[in-house]
């Protein structure tokens, strides 16, 4: 069996604007895709921004890092998901 896992972007005002973003064959490269998708980065000092802005929605980018791969989704605005594809 192989398994991907595929990253969705849901625009919750207008829905005709969601979309898949990426398929990834490793849950990390999908959680890593999602936070950049979503905006989410780190300055020279690791502080965790949002559109280059701080941020403190969470202490850290690694908390943000394992709470959207624990969850498989992130909500702000709109919504990002991870859905897994398993093949034979």
């Amino acid at each position: 069996m192989h398994t991907t896992y595929t990253v969705i972007y849901i625009n919750t005002d207008r829905l005709e604007y969601s979309e898949v973003i990426d398929t990834y064959n490793s849950l990390h490269f999908a959680v890593l895709g999602l936070l950049k998708t979503a905006h989410y980065d780190t300055d020279n000092e690791g502080n965790l921004r949002q559109y280059r802005r701080h941020t403190d929605e969470y202490e850290s980018f690694e908390e943000l890092y394992q709470d959207v791969k624990f969850n498989r989704v992130l909500e702000d605005f709109d919504i990002y998901t991870i859905r897994e594809n398993v093949a034979d």
